[in-house]
C-alpha cells in the first residue's frame, strides 16, 4: 500500500515539476482571458474589442521549429481566407521576445500575418504556462471552442474545420 502511495505522489509531483498539470490555464470551454498588446504595426490589439467576433490567437516564438512551419499556414490557409470578413480576428503573438527579434523574423520570412510580442509572457501566461505553438479559437461570445497544442496537419485542419463551424453560427 506504501509503495502505491509513494508511486502516486512521486507520479504527480513529476507531473506538477515538468508542467503536466499546470501546462494549460484555460481550456476548451472556458470563457478567454481579456487581453490589450501591442502589434508590430503600432496598433494596440485588444480581445474585448472584438466581442461579436470569432478570433483566433496564436502564441509562436521564432525558435520553435513547428511554429515556423504553422505560421505560414496560419498565412495561406486561416488569414487569407477569413481575414477580410468582418466576423473574423486574429493576433500571432510571439511569446517571450522583444519587438526588434519578432519584426526581423517577420520581415526575413515574408509573412504578412497580424503580429504582437509578449516579451515578459503576461498574455501567454493568462493561457498557458508552456508548450507552443499553441492557438485559441474563441468564439463570438467569448468562449474558448477549440485548444491546438503543437503542430500537425491532422490538427491544422479540425481547427480550421472549427473556424468555419463558427463563422457560420449567425
Amino acid at each position: 500500500m506504501k509503495t502505491i502511495q509513494l508511486l502516486l505522489i512521486t507520479g504527480l509531483l513529476s507531473l506538477y515539476w515538468t508542467g503536466g498539470l499546470h501546462a494549460q490555464n484555460v481550456r476548451s470551454g472556458d470563457m478567454a482571458p481579456h487581453f490589450t498588446i501591442n502589434t508590430l504595426s503600432g496598433k494596440p490589439f485588444s480581445l474585448g474589442a472584438h466581442k461579436g467576433k470569432v478570433v483566433l490567437v496564436n502564441f509562436f516564438s521564432t525558435v520553435c521549429r513547428w511554429c515556423i512551419k504553422e505560421l505560414p499556414k496560419l498565412e495561406q490557409e486561416v488569414l487569407l481566407k477569413y481575414g477580410t470578413r468582418s466576423d473574423f480576428r486574429m493576433i500571432t503573438i510571439a511569446r517571450g521576445q522583444d519587438k526588434a527579434t519578432v519584426g526581423k523574423f517577420i520581415r526575413q520570412r515574408k509573412l504578412n500575418l497580424p503580429v504582437a510580442y509578449d516579451p515578459q509572457q503576461r498574455v501567454f501566461r493568462k493561457y498557458a504556462e508552456k508548450m507552443i505553438p499553441r492557438t485559441y479559437v474563441i468564439d463570438k461570445d467569448g468562449k474558448i471552442k477549440d485548444v491546438l497544442v503543437g503542430y500537425t496537419e491532422a490538427a491544422f485542419q479540425k481547427l480550421l474545420k472549427v473556424i468555419d463551424n463558427e463563422l457560420s453560427h449567425k
